[in-house]
């Protein structure tokens, strides 16, 4: 197994759709990196009927206090944010002020790198996407197929290579933002902060975490999710023989799937709670109002048991094709 996971690798590095899409991801950091420090969009967003409480905020010295200000702000942004989300804020600034959670200075990389992984999660989806179907059609592509199937390897033994392959390359990719982005993010913002302590609300419930362990926690959940949409896509790769109809039918499901299954949900189908689509995007359980069967191991588990389902049933598929 290790030799085949070596081959599917070695493949990957000769290969040059990998090569373009770690450049095209770095490009994403960067430019993204190139946005926040034009817009200063780190900045918290204040409206000209705040000006008074805005002056209070600047010209207070007491963190606690520019703390409770942020309140009073944030409780004024109800007609940009729901009332759950700015209760949600205001719970964290609560935490933080009971907590003595005094709140870093300045902006730094390890917050750069939270945002990134937040809102650049797509970028990896995407060429996490690419690649999969890519690992499975490479071999019908090339005609090589009947070749690789009727060595002496075991057909699930090949399959289940290029599977653990897609999930290393996955990560790999997701290192190369998080170094680009720990770059980027230190020339604009600073390097320093890793161990500052700060607050969030995970699963609904509030704990206080370094800034370093808060970017880790987001580039750990965007590689989860990039792998748990991958495995789709692998799964639909080997179904249909396309790379293009199985990249459109992955994205389309990782994009409105959760908005679907959302609206089933509030239409009383309860069980759309345990599908993939409402778990897999773990970022979405950080500092969010809403819960939908609210643990981080109720999560792993309806994560685990998907991608073993999609993994065995493609093995099944894979197995029952005649060459």
């Amino acid at each position: 197994m290790l030799k085949l996971i070596k081959i599917e690798l070695v493949k990957v590095i000769y290969g040059k759709s990998v090569w373009i899409s770690i450049l095209c991801a770095l490009l994403a950091v960067l430019g993204f990196g190139i946005l926040m420090n034009m817009d200063d969009a780190f900045d918290d967003y204040r409206s000209q009927e705040e000006i008074m409480l805005e002056e209070k905020y600047e010209n207070s010295n007491d963190w606690k206090e520019k703390l409770e200000i942020q309140m009073e702000l944030n409780q004024l942004m109800s007609d940009v944010y729901s009332q759950e989300k700015i209760d949600m804020d205001n719970s964290i600034l609560e935490y933080e002020i009971n907590n003595d959670l005094e709140p870093y200075a300045h902006n730094t990389t390890w917050d750069f790198i939270a945002y990134t992984f937040r809102i650049l999660n797509v970028v990896l989806i995407i060429i996490s996407i690419w690649i999969t179907t890519e690992m499975i059609m490479s071999e019908y592509v090339n005609k090589t197929y009947k070749l690789v199937y009727t060595k002496a390897y075991k057909r699930w033994e090949i399959y289940v290579s290029k599977y653990i392959s897609s999930i290393i390359t996955i990560s790999l990719i997701a290192v190369m933002m998080l170094i680009m982005a720990w770059i980027v993010g230190g020339i604009i913002f600073g390097f320093d902060g890793i161990s500052s302590r700060t607050a969030i609300c995970l699963y609904g419930k509030m704990m206080a975490i370094s800034l370093g362990g808060k970017a880790m926690l987001y580039m750990a959940f965007a590689i989860v999710k990039a792998i748990a949409v991958s495995s789709i896509a692998f799964l639909i790769a080997e179904l249909t023989k396309n790379q293009v109809i199985a990249v459109i039918v992955t994205i389309v499901c990782s994009f409105w799937g959760k908005m679907l299954l959302t609206k089933i949900i509030n239409n009383g189908v309860a069980i759309g709670k345990y599908s993939l689509f409402m778990h897999y995007d773990l970022v979405s359980f950080i500092d969010s109002p809403i819960v939908y069967n609210g643990t981080a191991m109720i999560s792993a588990t309806i994560i685990a048991v998907h991608l073993i389902l999609f993994l065995v049933f493609g093995m099944l598929v894979n197995k029952g094709e005649d060459l």
